[in-house]
């Protein structure tokens, strides 16, 4: 799904001794680099970053603060991310929000993420079996509204990373935090109108540990913003940037920016588009993303893509989500 996971695979070989690697560059891959991906096609669609400053049924594995600011008090919400027309690597994730006693919210979500098969070569070269890798987080995250604008979060997150059963190596467990801060405001110049701002920082925790190895997972600190201009009841336009920064494992720190817009016509269909940039060798690289959806109350179905993707991980990604709210 990203250049990640060609890092990460040879990670894998390290592990199951299928080649050689030097410790110094062991040090440099994060573990569980799939918390990372898109799990939400409607962020996918406007520019494939996590959108931190909008509420959403997902939003648990990014900033669920923004939840508070729902007009709904219940949403939930499934997703699937896949490659290469669905062989590839493929993220399956369930999230759901309710807020309560006016300014109190929860938040849980399950992300899955799957791994084609891998092969095991020796250093002969020669057949020696082969592992379906899989990792998985739970999340568990509470809000609190402080006031009419600002509302704050905080969220714990269990991984497990499955690397296999080879060479007597077994899973991995790591815990994590997340801390999450929106303020939202009504534009008094736009009738409608409001505008969102959002800071997050994520999977700040414990190291995963493979045989000898101890990795650190990718931390983050975010910042997004999101500007809603209705023309009338019938068209209303979101405008959004969001800004990523992976602080840790400090050598293999890398920014993101990913900006996208929404149109919103009669309240049940969406076209969505936008543009992502990233570091081309620890991250995403560089791709303009498309995305459309359709809403009957409570229902939504969302779909998004990535063009202009060069390298062929990258290629032949789509983002289904199904989500309702209440």
């Amino acid at each position: 799904m990203t250049r990640y996971y060609i890092q990460l695979g040879v990670l894998f070989a390290l592990l199951f001794n299928t080649y050689t690697i030097s410790a110094q560059e062991n040090k440099a891959l994060p573990g569980a680099m799939f918390i990372e991906l898109q799990s939400n096609a409607r962020d996918a669609g406007m520019g494939g970053v996590h959108n931190i400053s909008q509420e959403s049924a997902l939003g648990v594995f990014s900033n669920p603060s923004a939840n508070l600011f729902s007009e709904k008090n219940i949403g939930v919400g499934t997703s699937l991310s896949a490659t290469d027309v669905f062989s590839g690597n493929k993220l399956f994730a369930l999230g759901s929000f309710y807020n309560f006693n006016t300014n109190h919210s929860v938040s849980l979500g399950l992300r899955y993420f799957n791994y084609p098969s891998i092969d095991i070569i020796d250093t002969k070269g020669n057949h020696d079996g082969a592992f379906s890798p899989n990792e998985m987080t739970i999340d568990l995250g509470y809000g609190y509204l402080i006031n009419d604008n600002l509302s704050i979060s905080i969220t714990g997150r269990f991984i497990n990373s499955d690397l296999g059963s080879y060479n007597d190596a077994k899973s991995s467990n790591a815990f994590a935090g997340d801390l999450g801060i929106t303020y939202s405001s009504e534009l008094e110049s736009i009738d409608g109108g409001n505008i969102s701002v959002a800071l997050a920082a994520s999977n700040f925790g414990t190291k995963l540990k493979y045989l000898e190895e101890e990795l650190a997972m990718p931390s983050l600190v975010k910042l997004g913003a999101s500007l809603h201009t209705p023309f009338n009841d019938n068209h209303k336009l979101t405008g959004t940037v969001n800004i990523g920064h992976r602080v840790l494992p400090s050598n293999f720190s890398a920014t993101e920016l990913g900006v996208g817009a929404e149109y919103n016509l009669y309240q049940h269909g969406f076209l969505r588009a936008g543009y992502h940039l990233s570091n081309k060798t620890k991250g995403y690289g560089n791709f303009t993303t498309v995305g459309a959806g359709i809403n009957f109350d409570p229902i939504s179905i969302d779909v998004a893509y990535c063009i202009g993707v060069n390298e062929k991980e990258y290629k032949n990604t789509v983002f289904i989500n199904l989500s309702a709210t209440f």
